[in-house]
């Protein structure tokens, strides 16, 4: 699973109990940060939503945006960029 806005990580916890594969991105560094001193190294990555490509979600089964395009200011453009990744499932989901 990529999990894109992954802030401090919150969906790891659950993805582990399952034993299934996590990546997390997020602009934040601090987020970031929070995440891998919580979580450990080597799942979480400072990038932004835009800077993403069909690579960086390689052949994962689900990509997650969990409320990202809901807290930014173009979730129009969120939902577009989402779907350029050509992601096999793209979960999107929202807060309003």
């Amino acid at each position: 699973m990529v999990d894109i806005g992954c802030g401090a990580g919150g969906l790891y916890a659950i993805t582990e109990s399952l034993g299934v594969k996590y990546i997390g991105y997020d602009y934040a560094p601090a987020a970031i940060d929070v995440a891998t001193k919580h979580w450990g190294p080597n799942l979480f990555f400072v990038k932004d939503y835009e800077d993403l490509t069909p690579n960086d979600i390689n052949d994962d089964d689900i990509v997650v945006a969990n409320a990202l395009c809901d807290v930014l200011p173009n979730g129009d453009k969120c939902f577009e960029r989402l779907l350029d990744l050509n992601a096999k499932q793209l979960l999107i989901l929202r807060v309003r």
